[in-house]
């Protein structure tokens, strides 16, 4: 157990370092839309959280991914801006 949560704060970390180093690419074309990343690739970018979360689960049965919005000052999603910890919703 402990070793699968080492791996997935690695995965939140690894994310978001991918997904700093994508954003002057995103900006402005993507600005405000919401980009999924899993192991530390963009996935694809949504409009809205609601459906980016949506397509998250179906892709990503494991519930290991991270959710960002394209944005020039980073935002706390809460839940959503770190790799999930477990496949569920709480």
């Amino acid at each position: 157990m402990a070793e699968t949560l080492t791996a997935r704060r690695e995965e939140i970390e690894t994310n978001f370092e991918a997904f700093e180093s994508l954003l002057g690419s995103l900006l402005p074309s993507q600005q405000g839309r919401f980009a999924i990343l899993h192991e530390a690739n963009l996935v694809e970018t949504f409009d809205s959280l609601k459906d980016a979360i949506a397509a998250a689960h179906v892709k990503f049965l494991d519930g290991v991914f991270s959710i960002q919005e394209v944005t020039r000052e980073p935002l706390d999603l809460g839940f959503y801006s770190h790799a999930r910890s477990e496949g569920q919703l709480r």
